[in-house]
């Protein structure tokens, strides 16, 4: 969150070219990504899974919903990287 908050109190004070200002701005979407995603792939799935448990209810559909959604957590910081970064997506599309 500071990373971001510093890139973008940057952006706005600081006078830059315009290529080098849309890179500070895809940085800022990277790590706000980033920081979204341990949020939905790990804590909302522990949240799913934990608050029937406490109140006792026998609510066993989303079990594999967040079994999926744990289990995509790395992969999908890996797709956020690889999809934003200009030279990673390059390389994966010459290949």
């Amino acid at each position: 969150v500071y990373g971001a908050w510093s890139i973008n109190i940057t952006i706005k004070r600081v006078v830059y070219s315009d290529n080098l200002r849309r890179k500070h701005l895809k940085a800022l979407h990277i790590l706000f990504l980033q920081t979204l995603n341990p949020f939905v792939f790990l804590y909302c799935p522990f949240i799913i899974i934990f608050i029937p448990s406490i109140l006792s209810l026998d609510w066993h559909v989303p079990e594999k919903i967040v079994d999926i959604m744990i289990h995509f957590f790395p992969i999908n910081n890996a797709i956020i990287i690889l999809s934003m970064t200009d030279e990673y997506r390059s390389t994966l599309l010459k290949r």
